[in-house]
């Protein structure tokens, strides 16, 4: 007989995220590695719903990269420009989005919080969830619908 053993991690895995606000915690912030052309750098964020409810545990992963303009589904991924690292940053921080050069350490981010409005793109018939909106922890339900 082949027994095959779902987790608790692949249950949530297989739920799509309804779109609304949640929290969520920075799990992992791996160092930056080279995209697959090797001409620009990703910055990956692991992210974990720390919300109570039926996503609660439920992980969600952003990819941040340098050559980037405008953000995009690719498969079941999300990826940004580098320059929504600053969103991040800000609603982590709770202090306005930066307005001057400097560097940002992003491992600085794990085991922090924020809110982060799931919206849902349909690529090739499947659902792929994205973080469109970075606010404080919070902060997401005072925000207007949109």
């Amino acid at each position: 007989m082949a027994i095959v053993k779902f987790t608790q991690s692949d249950i949530l895995a297989s739920k799509n995220f309804d779109p609304t606000f949640y929290t969520f915690r920075v799990k992992a912030a791996p160092a930056a590695r080279a995209s697959s052309s090797q001409k620009t750098l990703n910055y990956d964020l692991e992210l974990i719903v720390s919300t109570p409810g039926p996503f609660h545990g439920k992980e969600h992963k952003i990819v941040f990269n340098t050559g980037m303009n405008q953000g995009s589904v690719l498969g079941n991924m999300q990826y940004e420009p580098i320059t929504r690292l600053m969103d991040v940053e800000a609603a982590i921080t709770g202090k306005p989005k930066r307005n001057e050069p400097g560097d940002l350490d992003v491992e600085s981010f794990i085991g922090k919080e924020f809110d982060g409005k799931i919206a849902i793109d349909v690529v090739d018939g499947n659902p792929v969830p994205k973080i469109t909106v970075f606010v404080p922890k919070g902060k997401g339900g005072e925000q207007q619908p949109f």
